[in-house]
Parts: structure tokens; sequence; C-alpha cells
């Protein structure tokens, strides 16, 4: 009996509560009398006209506002295309339906929505209580380039040329592309980025503390770069066609196309890619004995020359089964044939001077890399306040196949001797990834919102690799170096997270649970035994975010966040491939990385939406990054754990506008890093400073031309075993837009004084110093073509999935 009465007490209670929600509302309509959605409401005192509350109209073109007290208010409405609209003053009473609003009907703002078109300007950075928004287009510089460029030129990112990313003084970011994490990390992330064209990119989201709803992975966050998908009815588009000229050159085209009508969208991305680069390196090593006394030098220099090419396409379907629920497929393809080849002379200098030996080689790589990935998803609108219960199963895989061919001399000037090698291999990487998740999201009528959902991904990875050499003629297999090994990984994750709205305080906590199973098996051979490891572990993963606003016009905000990460090894690095750019160097995988975990505490103030000051601490165990090993005269690089690093920044992003015609856009940080490890038994105890600024000046000049000055300074740095100098690089761009600003010309000035460079020092190793100083082809000049093509249909239904997302930002 007590359970019935509970049970009808706990249905009466909910009827009521809908009863309340489905309640009468005001309506806004067209001139037409059509209901309008996406409409924002503003409830404002009848005396002052202050804003109370605000209120966005739902699919049916209804409105209302909850909990007001009694008083004199008037009703202020406004939307995209139609002109503002005040309702009269009116007296509210409490002992009436609260529901109770004025209706209104907006009148259509046609000549004024030319000039909203051409003037809108999307801000560079948008702060939010969880992450920091790159609006791409914003900047002038981002056009007919890359998704990697784009990242070079993202505040409190280091892009570095050999595929490496760090995010607010860290290493381990993981990189999404519309909500889905790429899997890829290194070079094979880089060279798919440089696949990708920028003017595919609508934003960067930044997340350092991202919120429980995303994958763990990552120690120093997440970026999820949102692809350009059109909200407009009808058939649309733009093409984009650049060219860039350095040393090599470059060359984009681009099509983005997209289709609506009432019950289908489409939205299609297909682009071309070709581009060559290099590399002019030299490294110098010095070899000491115990008591200090030099005993030789080694000196070398590489000059490594890549040509790429790549064709990418993308397409997704949406259909829209009602109002509510929308049934979706992506598939995405991409095909990259490219070529990297290696010439290195090197010496051996006594300390008299006398070179001991001098060698050579010449190496080339084939590679050919492809990708094609299908995603079946399904959303489902509960509300009109943005409740929603969506699906993913994806199916992804990676292919890619190269083959070596290096061959290398080796002269001995005291004995006129001189040696010829020629050795090969020929590798495979196959990488099959499945995954399932729900998400279900439920916004509560007291300005809160629960979410919860769970995820099970599963992964494996073929990895066989046949090495050789050639001694007259005849092939000789090399079973020290061949291998073949195998990788599987399976993640079961489950998460909750809740936030709460009031006057001036919000919060969000979050809880995600991830259990990982993983195992992997190097075959032997003639040479090696079998080797085989297995590792199951389960870590919690809390969330929590604190804002508060000082005044109801949320000019001061401050913002404390925690969160905490796992970054487990990308398949890459686990991979134990040899990649020898000479008999001297060897860059190598490594099977033995553990996870890395690690605490991140952040404290934001905003003031205006224009000033961000933020001050972060990163404490990180067992980090990975790249770490160099000597065996006799070899060096090997590879992916290595390296202990316990602590991350102190201080960080100011500002968006300034001096003048109606110059915008400023500037972001600063101080970081103090400190490592502490031992490395291949030498004690690494390091401790720095770094200072960086990225800085862009936006000049809006008349008859539609712009001007942009932008680039950046980073300071030097420490990171793991590697005591990097100061890099900076200056940018300059100019655009033109005419035919009613449906096309455009822009073009670019990339690293004007060509002063991009990696250098610095290798600490860590035995008796021995370590240098190193690299260029690139970083100086350009680029020209690109834009045209936005189609015809728009107005008063269209919005299925898209970010509508309902808008409205649950405005309702919280």
């Amino acid at each position: 009996m007590k359970k019935t009465w509970l049970t009808g007490a706990l249905i009466l209670s909910l009827q009521i509560l809908f009863a309340q929600t489905n309640a009468r509302k005001a309506m806004v309509t067209d001139s037409n009398h059509q209901p309008l959605t996406g409409i924002i409401l503003s409830l404002l005192h009848g005396k002052d006209s202050s804003v109370v509350k605000k209120a966005v109209t739902n699919e049916a073109g209804q409105y209302a506002f909850r909990n007001v007290a009694a008083g004199s208010y008037l009703v202020l409405a406004e939307g995209l295309n139609f002109a503002k609209k005040y309702s009269g003053v009116f007296l509210f009473d409490t002992t009436v339906n609260e529901d109770t609003f004025p209706d209104l009907i907006l009148s259509a703002k046609i000549s004024e929505l030319q000039a909203v078109t051409v003037k809108s300007v999307k801000p560079f950075i948008e702060t939010k209580i969880d992450r920091t928004i790159v609006n791409v287009d914003a900047l002038i510089a981002n056009a007919g380039v890359t998704a990697w460029d784009v990242l070079q030129n993202a505040p409190g990112v280091i892009a570095q040329d050999n595929g490496n990313l760090n995010l607010a003084g860290k290493s381990g970011v993981m990189v999404f592309i519309d909500d889905k994490p790429t899997y890829l990390s290194g070079s094979d992330l880089a060279n798919y980025l440089r696949s990708l064209p920028s003017d595919a990119l609508e934003k960067l989201e930044i997340m350092t503390n991202p919120p429980a709803r995303y994958d763990a992975a990552g120690n120093a966050g997440i970026i999820n770069i949102r692809l350009k998908k059109s909200k407009v009815k009808g058939f649309n588009g733009t093409t984009n066609l650049s060219y860039n000229q350095s040393v090599n050159y470059s060359q984009n085209a681009n099509v983005l196309f997209n289709y609506r009508n009432n019950n289908w969208a489409l939205n299609g991305l297909v682009a071309e890619n070709s581009s060559g680069g290099f590399l002019d390196a030299d490294n110098n090593r010095q070899y000491y004995a115990a008591g200090g006394a030099l005993l030789s030098e080694f000196n070398q220099h590489i000059y490594v020359k890549n040509t790429r090419k790549a064709l990418n396409s993308k397409i997704s379907a949406d259909y829209y089964l009602d109002k509510k629920s929308t049934l979706g497929i992506v598939v995405a393809g991409m095909i990259r044939p490219s070529g990297v080849g290696y010439i290195t002379d090197a010496f051996v200098v006594q300390p008299s001077g006398a070179k001991d030996s001098v060698t050579g080689a010449n190496n080339f790589t084939d590679e050919h890399f492809a990708n094609k990935s299908v995603n079946l998803n399904f959303r489902h609108n509960i509300d009109s306040l943005g409740s929603q219960l969506s699906f993913d199963a994806d199916m992804i895989r990676f292919d890619k196949t190269s083959t070596q061919s290096n061959n290398s001399s080796v002269f001995i000037p005291s004995s006129l001797a001189k040696r010829i090698d020629t050795t090969g291999g020929n590798l495979f990487s196959g990488i099959s990834i499945y995954s399932v998740k729900a998400d279900y999201s439920r916004v509560l009528p007291i300005h809160a919102t629960i979410e919860t959902g769970g995820k099970i991904s599963y992964t494996q990875t073929d990895n066989p690799a046949s090495y050789y050499s050639i001694n007259r003629g005849l092939v000789i297999p090399n079973n020290v170096s061949s291998n073949h090994f195998r990788y599987s990984e399976q993640v079961n994750t489950v998460y909750a997270n809740f936030n709460k709205e009031w006057t001036k305080f919000a919060a969000q906590f979050g809880l995600r649970l991830e259990n990982t199973i993983s195992s992997g098996r190097q075959s032997g051979n003639a040479v090696s035994g079998d080797s085989s490891f297995r590792r199951t572990y389960t870590n919690l993963f809390p969330t929590v975010y604190l804002q508060y606003k000082f005044d109801k016009a949320s000019k001061n905000q401050l913002v404390w966040s925690y969160g905490r990460r796992i970054s487990r090894p990308s398949f890459s690095d686990l991979n134990p491939f040899l990649s020898p750019v000479d008999q001297f160097t060897i860059f190598t995988g490594n099977p033995f990385l553990r996870p890395v975990f690690s605490d991140n505490f952040e404290l934001r103030h905003i003031f205006k939406n224009v000033l961000t000051t933020s001050f972060s601490l990163g404490f990180t165990h067992d980090e990975i990054i790249e770490t160099v090993e000597l065996v006799g005269s070899k060096e090997y690089d590879r992916p290595g754990n390296v202990g316990k690093s602590t991350v102190a920044r201080l960080a100011v992003n500002a968006s300034l506008h001096p003048a109606k015609w110059w915008t400023i856009n500037g972001f600063t940080e101080y970081q103090h890093r400190h490592y502490n490890t031992v490395v291949y038994g030498q004690k690494l105890d390091t401790a720095g400073h770094h200072f960086g600024v990225n800085l862009v000046n936006q000049f809006t000049l008349k008859k539609n031309w712009t001007l942009e000055q932008g680039g950046y300074y980073r300071g030097p740095t420490f990171e793991g075993q590697q005591t990097l100098i100061a890099d900076y690089v200056l940018n300059i761009s100019v655009r033109k837009r005419f035919w009613n600003n449906k096309a455009s010309v822009r073009l670019s000035f990339r690293d004007l004084f060509y002063t991009h460079v990696n250098a610095g020092v290798t600490n860590g190793l035995p008796n021995t110093a370590s240098g190193y100083y690299e260029k690139f082809d970083s100086r350009s000049v680029g020209v690109t073509f834009s045209y936005s093509f189609g015809k728009l249909i107005k008063d269209q239904r919005k299925h898209d999935e970010g509508s309902a997302a808008d409205e649950k930002s405005r309702v919280n």
C-alpha cells in the first residue's frame, strides 16, 4: 500500500509539473500569422526598461516567463530578419496565470537584412564557461591554407612541425572533428589536418578542462574542430581556389555545398590539395670522457624534401522524421599519397680536428595513406527547451603502406676504405575502430540540465614490418629489425553531468567512468622471440565548474574549474617500427608506454567578454614526450614516459576596438614548467620559464577592403629533454570583397621575414652535449579566390542539431 501511495504521488507530481510546463503560452508570429521559432524575448521593467528575464520561442512560436514578481512590465522581441517589437506596458498580477503574456506580430526587416549581412563580424575569440571558441573566418590569414595552419595561429596552441601539439603548456592534446575523435596523433595527425582546407572550418573549440560528455583522453585537453554546415533552406555553397608559393608550391581547391528542404538536409565537402616542403637541419654532438676531456665531435646535415597530394571528401545526409526526430548518416574518405626524401651528410672529428669518418645517406619513403568512415546517428528533441536523446554508431578504417629505400656510405680517410650499404623495408599499418554511444540530456524548468550517457569503443591495429639488406644483388632479411605488432583496446564508458544557473551563480558537475582493456603482441622470428602484454584499468574522471557573475549585466565573471584527464598512448607511438634517417639517427615507437594522468585547475576572470585573465595549474604523471637515447654512436628518438611534470600558467586574452575600423585581438601567456624524472638512467630535473604572445590587428577600409597584420612570439622554453630557443613569425593579409559580397580575393604573406625556426639542445645524455637547428619552407605568398553560389529560401524550418543547443544555452 505504501509503494502504491508513493507511486500515485509521484505520478500526480509529474502531471502537475507537465501541466504547468504545457500551460497556455503567448505567441509570436509574422505578418502572415505564421509562428516564428528562435525569437528572443526580453521581459523589461516598466519603469526603467532594465532586463528582468529572457526567453526564446519554441517550434510552435510560443514563449513564457517563469517566477515573475508582481509589477509593471513590457516585452521586447528580437529576431534575425525581423524588426524589433515592443509590447505596451502592462501590469502583471501573480494571482493570474503566470503564462499569460502579450502576443506579438513581427514585421520583416528586408532593407536592413543586407546591411546586417555585410557588416556583421564574428569576434576572433569567444569565452564560455567550459571552453574558448576561435572563429576561423575572423582572420583573413586563415583563408586558403589548411587546418594545421589554423592551429598554428590559435592562441595558447603550439603546433610543432613534427606533428606534436601543445596546449596550455602541456602535450597530449586530443583533436576532435564535429565532436568525434580523429584517433590520430603526431605526424599522422599533422598530415591529416594538412589535407583539410581551412575554408571548411567554422570554428575551433579549445577545452583545457572538457566536460564529462567528452572522452577523458587528452592530458592537455581537447581541440574540437567544427566544420561549416549551412542552416539555410535551398541549394547553396562556396568554392575556394588558392595557390601558395614558397620555395615549393601548394594549391588547394575545394567545394562546400548544402541542400535543404522540408525533410532532407545534405552537406558535402570535396577538397583536393597538393603541396611540397622541406626541412633543412643541422645536428651537433660532442662526446666527453668521464673527466671532461673532449673525445670526438659528430656533425650532421639533413635535408628533407616532401611532396603530398590529398583528396578529401565528406557528405552528410539528415532525414527529418518529424519536427523532433532526425535520422542521419555521414560518410567520409581521404586518400593521400606522399613521398619523403632524406639526404644526409655526417662526419666525426677528432679533438685534433682530423676527420675520423665521413658518412652519407640517400633515403626515400613512398607512403600511401587512406581513411574511410561511416557514422549513423539519430536525434530526438524531447521538448522546446533543448532536451535531447541521441545515438551514434561509428566505423572507421585507416590504412598506411610505406616502402623505405635506404642507401648509405661510410668513408674512413685513414684507410681510404669506403663501404656502401643498401637496406629497405616494407611497412603496413591498419587500424579498425568501432564505437557506439548514447547521450541523454534533460533541461529542467528550474534552469538546470541533467546529462548522462555511455560509450563502447573497440580498436584493433595490425602492423607488420619487413626489413632487409641487399648485398651483391642478394636480398637478405633483417630479422633484428623486422617485427609484427598487433594491438587491441576496448574502452567502456558511462558519465553523468549536472549544471544549474541562478541569478548570479552557476555550477556544473560531471563524473566519467572509463574502463580500459588493452593487449599487445609482438610476433617473433628467427632472432627475436614472442612478447606480449595485457593491461586493464578503471578510472574516475571528475569535472567541476563554478561561475559567479558580479553584476546583472555579466560585465564581471569569475569561473573556477577542475578536471582530471588521461592520455592513452597513440597507436603510432605504440608501434615499434624503425624509421632510419641514416645509420646514426633512428625514429621508432615504444610498445611499453603507460597512460598519462593529469589534474588541471583553472581560475578565469572575464570582463565584458572582451578581456579574459586566467591562472591554471597542471600536475601530470608519466607524461609522454619525445626522448633521445644514445646507444653507441646511434641516436634513437622515441616517445617515452618522463615521470612528473608541473605547469603553472598565467594567460590574458583581449579583444579591443580602439576605433570602428580597427580591431585588436591579443593573447599573452607566462608559464613555469618543471620536469622531474629519470630518462634512460640519467636524472632529468629541469625547470624554466616561457613567455608567448599572439597579436592580430584588423583594419576595415573603404570599398570592402580589409587589412590584417598577425603573428606570434614564443620565447625559450623547456619540454622534457629539450630546451627550445625563441621562435617568432609575422603575417600580413589583405582582402577585397565584390559582386555583392558573394566573392572575395585574399592575398597573404606568411612568415614575412623568414624567422620561423625549431632549434635547441637535448639534455640528459650521458657525457654528451647535443644541439640541433631546423628551418622549414615557411615563408610564402598566397592568393585565394572564394565565391558563394546558390539561392536561399526564406522562412524555412530549422532542423539542424545546433538549434536545440542554442535554445539550451539561452535558457540556462
